[in-house]
Order: C-alpha cells, then sequence, then structure tokens
C-alpha cells in the first residue's frame, strides 16, 4: 500500500510541475504582443484639395499674371515622422510639364497647407502631383489634383 501511496504523491507533484510550467509559458508568450514591433515609417497622403478665391492675382517674372491657387494636404505618418519639404510635379493640358520642390508650408494636425500661383495660358488644365518628404528621405504617395482653368484667368 505504501508503494500506490507513493506512486500517487509522484503523480501529483508531475501534474503540478507541469501545470507550473504551463502557466509560465502562457505568461511569457502572453507578455510578447504586437505592442513589442516596431513601427515601420510611413507617410500616406488623400487626394490634395485646391481651392482658388481671386483669379490674376499673382505675377510671374515679366509681370504675367496667374492665379494663386491655396492647398490642403490631409495626410497620415509614423510617430515622429516630420514633413521636410514637398515634390511637385506639374502636367498642362498642352503637354507641358515642370517639376520642382518646396519648403515654404505649413503642417500641423495631420495637414498640410501652401500656396501655388499658376499661369494658364492656352491650357484648359493643369494636373498637379505632390509627393511629402520627411527629414529623413521617406517619400509618400502622390497626392494628385486636377485643376480647371477658371472663367478669365491668364
Amino acid at each position: 500500500m505504501d508503494l500506490t501511496k507513493n506512486n500517487y504523491r509522484h503523480l501529483v507533484i508531475r501534474t503540478t510541475q507541469n501545470l507550473l510550467v504551463i502557466l509560465l509559458l502562457l505568461f511569457v508568450f502572453a507578455a510578447c504582443s504586437n505592442d513589442d514591433e516596431i513601427e515601420q515609417p510611413f507617410i500616406k497622403t488623400e487626394a490634395a484639395v485646391m481651392t482658388f478665391t481671386e483669379i490674376n492675382n499673382c505675377t510671374f517674372p515679366g509681370n504675367v499674371q496667374g492665379t494663386t491657387y491655396l492647398t490642403r494636404i490631409k495626410y497620415q505618418s509614423s510617430k515622429g515622422t516630420e514633413i521636410s519639404k514637398i515634390l511637385i510635379d506639374n502636367e498642362w493640358s498642352d503637354g507641358v510639364k515642370d517639376s520642382w520642390e518646396s519648403t515654404n508650408f505649413t503642417a500641423a494636425n495631420g495637414e498640410l497647407h501652401f500656396s501655388s500661383c499658376f499661369e494658364f495660358e492656352n491650357t484648359d488644365w493643369i494636373k498637379t502631383g505632390y509627393t511629402l518628404v520627411s527629414k529623413d528621405g521617406l517619400k509618400s504617395n502622390p497626392s494628385i489634383a486636377t485643376i480647371n482653368k477658371p472663367n478669365g484667368a491668364k
């Protein structure tokens, strides 16, 4: 009879040890969560919203008049990502293209604001593409808008 009590005691001890090991493993796996993963840096933009309030109110060299557009781009970015410049690609309906960059904007609360002067001349529309660039060189998807020539715009 002592043999049965001894076997029973060993069975209880081993079962208790196994349960403790399982509980310890569950605790360790529960502590490892997706919060520990490093967020990949990103910048994601929505379509640019462009509005004008008055036509022919800005001037290019040679006294050529243009129309000022106020632009707003909503964006999301990873924590700590700071926008440092905007890459701008324009294409006029007559096929003329140009590209440039700007650091003249304000960015706050997931919105970027700036103004641009456009000269339409003999074109009907301008397609613009804006790519936001962080201080680390990370680029957003292009934010694209097409603006039609307002009546009376030069």
